[in-house]
């Protein structure tokens, strides 16, 4: 019990995207309207090639993550590392701080021009499936994802909490 455990402990996220996709996309294939798409093929295969993207791109931030988060820490950057606190309140208020930080991200794409232009593909879908979560233009992505760089520049965060978001 505790091998399977660790197995699902430590998969690597990309490879668990990868499993729930095709899961929701088989789920989606089984039910009824109103999640349903007759010509699967035909509405998946355009977003193939950023669902592509942006698992490569997420393999590419992740190191980013790593990167800021040592540097983050080695130089004493951010709120949590100016005020001393217990680790358990770090990821208490750290998670909210990501989500507060990516949401005013999230609206800054909807309503600045040139991010819109970006994001609109995300919005682009003409019918929502599970695909639709993976697409995005890949300034999109790095956008977000430099997003949660911010938050943890902000507030100190180190990779624990960045892992755990």
């Amino acid at each position: 019990m505790d091998k399977i455990f660790n197995y699902f402990v430590n998969i690597n996220t990309d490879v668990m995207m990868i499993i729930v996709f095709a899961f929701f996309f088989t789920l989606e294939q089984l039910v009824e309207k109103p999640f349903a798409i007759k010509k699967n093929l035909s509405h998946s295969l355009p977003g193939i090639l950023l669902q592509v993207l942006y698992i490569a791109l997420n393999l590419a931030t992740a190191a980013a993550f790593v990167f800021c988060s040592d540097w983050i820490a080695n130089n004493h950057i951010g709120l949590f590392n100016q005020v001393h606190m217990a680790y358990s309140l770090q990821i208490l208020f750290g998670l909210p701080a990501i989500d507060f930080v990516a949401y005013w991200s999230h609206r800054l794409n909807h309503r600045v021009s040139i991010f819109w232009r970006l994001h609109r593909v995300h919005h682009s879908d003409t019918a929502m499936d599970s695909s639709t979560s993976l697409r995005a233009h890949p300034f999109d992505v790095l956008l977000y994802n430099g997003s949660v760089i911010i938050a943890a520049l902000i507030f100190g965060l180190d990779i624990n909490i960045l892992i755990i978001r």
